[in-house]
């Protein structure tokens, strides 16, 4: 397995794989016909625009030229944070036949080392509260609940909640 930045040409593999992720891991508590209607074309011109314009950048881990997972990092985006100085994983998803496997892990150490690198002092990502495999891949690295959290419409409301990590030098 290898982590490499993202290219344009991946965004097609990125989205399709996202689509899974979110089928497979949210079935128990985001409704069906929501899943169901999630459009991996959509999400591609929005990944390839991300990827071409920024601020985020995104990380695909790959193996045999096969996109095994991604993460998305950039600024904090939240209101009560400081962009200049607050990181966030914009999402990390590894296919859930890849879980357990490494890559995460690896996605998650470049992410952290890229953030630190660029000068943030603190990473921040947001998961669903109900996201338990989410909420114990973080757990594992070091992040805690900061005390954050909101409501997302995803075929429902869905309450998310933010976890924080002080970020060490890389």
């Amino acid at each position: 397995m290898l982590i490499r930045e993202a290219r344009r040409e991946d965004a097609a593999s990125i989205a399709a794989l996202l689509v899974a992720c979110w089928r497979a891991t949210y079935r128990e508590f985001v409704p069906t016909d929501y899943l169901d209607a999630l459009d991996a074309v959509s999400w591609a011109e929005r990944i390839e625009d991300g990827i071409r314009t920024g601020p985020q950048l995104t990380y695909v881990c790959e193996e045999a030229g096969d996109v095994l997972g991604f993460v998305t990092i950039g600024p904090c985006r939240d209101d009560d944070c400081d962009p200049a100085v607050d990181g966030e994983i914009w999402g990390l998803y590894v296919r859930p036949e890849n879980w357990r496997q490494g890559c995460g892990m690896m996605l998650y150490g470049r992410a952290r080392d890229v953030l630190a690198s660029q000068g943030f002092r603190q990473v921040r990502a947001w998961v669903f509260r109900d996201n338990t495999i989410g909420l114990r891949f973080y757990s594992s690295v070091g992040f805690a609940l900061d005390g954050a959290s909101k409501t997302l419409q995803r075929g429902r409301p869905l309450k998310a909640v933010r976890l924080s990590k002080p970020l060490g030098h890389a």
